[in-house]
């Protein structure tokens, strides 16, 4: 496995990731980010401000994201 920075590429698979595993949980609810259209363009807020924040994505040997760690 390997990482790097966030770019827009990611937004796409990433907002798929989050919404299936809140789904899993139960958690694809009103009022939770499962509906929030910011998980939609998460490189935009992440990238807006790298010194205050960072996400780096995770990738396999292929370079597809498998998931990703906010600092």
């Amino acid at each position: 496995m390997n990482y790097r920075i966030i770019d827009e590429r990611d937004n796409q698979i990433l907002a798929q990731i989050l919404r299936d595993n809140l789904k899993a949980h139960n958690l694809d609810v009103p009022g939770t980010v499962y509906f929030d259209d910011v998980v939609d363009h998460l490189s935009d807020y992440y990238m807006a401000d790298p010194d205050k924040r960072t996400y780096y994505v995770v990738v396999d040997d292929s370079n597809t994201v498998i998931g990703g760690i906010i600092l």
